[in-house]
């Protein structure tokens, strides 16, 4: 499980986030960081398995930065950031996510970018007569204190009319529910129903996007 430590390594990276640094703690990132990272994806996937009746496979996100494309040339992620997917699902529309830092505890459900054909299979579906019940199931989220991310598009895309009734979900290029709370709710043997929890009020949207 996460602890202090694993925030108290975050934070000191963020204050020192150099190759140098980051060598000299390797055994403390080890230990407090990726050890646990690993043992709380375990955990979650098997939760998940135990949900859905199906094997879920999890993806832990690399502690180092991508900086091909980035002005920032600080070398090291301050959070962890996990995704999960049913196991076998090479076009899985929905993912869970799950993320860490000093500053947040996160969880999530959905896709950050749909892939170009599941985009259009949303699409299609939000258009049509689904619409309505997208619209539904979002509204009971929002209610329910779930952040739901902002539309990518300023414009509806073509061919549908601006004035559609699902103008608004069209305008997505991804959609996420998030939950957003505070970092000691990520730690400890609590952290295991929180998510449990936590996910079960995005499952909604879980399997709304899995019927795409």
């Amino acid at each position: 499980m996460f602890n202090e430590e694993t925030l108290s390594f975050l934070r000191d990276l963020a204050r020192n986030n150099e190759r140098s640094w980051f060598v000299a703690n390797k055994a403390r990132y080890d230990l407090s960081v990726k050890d646990p990272s690993v043992a709380v994806a375990e955990m979650i996937a098997s939760d998940l398995a135990e949900a859905y009746g199906q094997p879920f496979r999890s993806k832990i996100f690399r502690i180092h930065r991508d900086l091909r494309f980035s002005k920032d040339p600080t070398p090291y992620n301050t959070h962890v950031h996990m995704s999960f997917v049913p196991d076998g699902a090479q076009d899985a529309v929905a993912a869970w996510l799950l993320g860490l830092s000093p500053t947040y505890f996160t969880l999530g459900c959905g896709a950050m970018v749909f892939a170009r054909p599941a985009l259009g299979k949303f699409r299609e579906s939000v258009a049509g007569p689904a619409g309505e019940h997208f619209a539904a199931v979002l509204s009971e989220l929002r209610i329910d204190g779930i952040r739901l991310s902002e539309p990518e598009l300023k414009r509806v895309p073509a061919p549908w009319p601006k004035d559609h009734p699902s103008a608004g979900l069209l305008r997505h290029k991804g959609l996420v529910g998030w939950i957003d709370a505070e970092p000691e709710d990520g730690l400890g043997p609590g952290m295991r129903e929180a998510t449990r929890a936590g996910f079960a009020r995005l499952s909604p949207l879980f399997e709304l996007l899995s019927g795409v």
